[in-house]
């Protein structure tokens, strides 16, 4: 259980330790909570089926944790599988890629037609996907927002682009 909850503390016996397990339960629930709440990328939604299962488990008396506390591994895969790599996402330097492809979307609405076809569509399709914060998703962004479509982009701007055959 000390993997879930990363922080432990020596108990001075199991009910202090079901406390402490207790408490630090309620404790990711509403960090998780508030990381959902209000986030502008939409693969953390998923964050919500951990918020659920740790719902689950908080507020039981001290002797369920001793006892009944069966769901301990479906709380650590939810940690491997969504909680760890969303939260190293969003603390890492795949967010600034992700952000940056945003705005160069958001900046530039009114020239991407003059990029070759399908350019910004690839890019929101990366940006859109449920599994941005998974494997080499934000390298594949970063290269669909690279150097060639940024001077594009920046020849629009400054209204001497070179028009594009295919448009988006």
């Amino acid at each position: 259980m000390h993997r879930l909850l990363r922080r432990t503390r020596r108990a001075k016996g199991p009910f202090e330790l079901a406390r402490y397990t207790s408490e630090r339960l309620r404790a990711k629930r509403e960090e998780l909570k508030a990381r959902v709440s209000g986030s502008k990328y939409p693969f953390v939604a998923q964050l919500d089926a951990p918020i659920a299962l740790l719902g689950s488990v908080i507020g039981k008396p001290d002797d369920w944790y001793l006892a009944d506390f069966v769901i301990a591994d479906d709380l650590l895969e939810a940690k491997s599988d969504l909680i760890d790599p969303i939260q190293a996402f969003l603390g890492g330097a795949q967010r600034r890629i992700y952000d940056e492809a945003t705005e160069l979307l958001a900046s530039n609405a009114s020239n991407l037609n003059y990029l070759p076809s399908g350019s910004s569509q690839d890019v929101a399709r990366l940006l859109a996907d449920p599994q941005a914060f998974r494997g080499n998703r934000m390298t594949k962004l970063k290269a669909a927002t690279g150097l060639p479509l940024k001077v594009v982009l920046r020849e629009a701007a400054r209204g001497t682009p070179r028009r594009s055959t295919g448009g988006d």
